[in-house]
C-alpha cells in the first residue's frame, strides 16, 4: 500500500498555523508525508504603473517566507516535508497540482472566523477535481 500524502495550503495567520499544526498531528498518527504549497498571485500591469514586477516580487517573497516558517515548524517534529510555490500564470493552478499529486488529505485554512461557517475559495473546486478528503481548518 502506498504511503499516505497530505497537502497543506499555506497562508499567513492563525488559520494557516492551525492547518500546519493539524498536518503535523495527522502525519504523526498516520506517518504520512506532508507537502506544503503556497500560492503566489500575480498582479498585472495597470495603466498608472508600468509593471507589477515589484509587487509580484514582494508577494513571492512573502509566500516563500510563510513556507519557510511552516517547514521550520514541521522540521522539529520529524515529519517528512516537501514544499512548493505555485505562481499564478506560470505554474499549474492549485486544483490541478492537487489532482495530479496523489494526495489523500488536503488541509485548507479557513478564511472565516470560527463562529461563521468555515470557507475557503478553493475548497469546492478542489473537492470536484480530486478524490482526496478536503478539510477546512479554523483558526483557534
Amino acid at each position: 500500500m502506498a504511503a499516505s500524502r497530505t497537502l497543506v495550503v499555506i497562508e499567513a495567520g492563525r488559520a494557516g498555523d492551525a492547518a500546519v499544526d493539524e498536518a503535523c498531528a495527522h502525519a504523526r498518527r498516520t506517518r504520512s508525508a506532508v507537502t506544503l504549497v503556497g500560492v503566489a498571485p500575480q498582479a498585472v500591469a495597470m495603466h498608472c504603473v508600468s509593471s507589477g514586477e515589484g509587487l509580484n516580487d514582494a508577494i513571492l517573497e512573502a509566500v516563500m517566507a510563510d513556507l519557510a516558517r511552516a517547514r521550520a515548524r514541521l522540521a522539529t517534529s520529524g515529519v517528512e516535508v516537501a514544499s512548493r510555490v505555485l505562481v499564478d500564470g506560470c505554474d499549474p493552478p492549485l486544483e490541478e497540482f492537487a489532482a495530479t499529486g496523489g494526495f489523500d488529505l488536503i488541509l485548507l485554512p479557513s478564511r472565516r472566523p470560527r463562529w461563521v461557517h468555515a470557507r475557503h475559495p478553493s475548497a469546492r473546486r478542489l473537492s470536484g477535481r480530486t478524490s482526496a478528503e478536503v478539510r477546512l481548518v479554523a483558526r483557534p
